[in-house]
């Protein structure tokens, strides 16, 4: 929605100035948002909004979180870490080593590398050696 607005207030302003090239105002703006999108990690946010939600009501669905992509992971990491309630560590914990053994097979070299899996892993490994 945001995206569509700034399309139209540009194209508002191509209207009252007739100077301002309407093609590459749009691209830059659309490069914009394709970086804003690919550069947040919405999943670690979801992550983070669920876990703040779980400290006011104590509800969680740990299967959702750990489906999610490997942007969440370092964030479940902290959240079994910094919790000491059993019912968070009974839940995370087998699911936090299958989703390792998930993403130690998908890293099957160079041409595959990935930042978020790498975090996620060196996250994971951290976690795992600690306990």
């Amino acid at each position: 929605m945001i995206y569509l607005a700034v399309m139209l207030l540009i194209t508002g302003v191509r209207i009252a100035v007739t100077r301002l090239p309407l093609a590459p105002c749009f691209m830059l703006v659309s490069l914009a948002a394709y970086m804003v999108i690919n550069y947040v990690s919405w999943d670690a946010w979801v992550v983070r909004a669920n876990v703040e939600r779980y400290q006011v009501n104590r509800t969680l669905d740990p299967a959702y979180l750990v489906e999610l992509s490997a942007d969440a992971v370092p964030e479940l990491v902290k959240l079994v870490e910094n919790d000491g309630s059993p019912y968070i560590h009974n839940a995370f914990n087998k699911k936090l080593e299958q989703k390792l053994d998930e993403i130690r097979q998908e890293n099957t070299g160079w041409p595959s590398f990935n930042v978020s899996r790498f975090r996620a892993q060196q996250s994971l490994e951290a976690y795992v050696q600690q306990r």
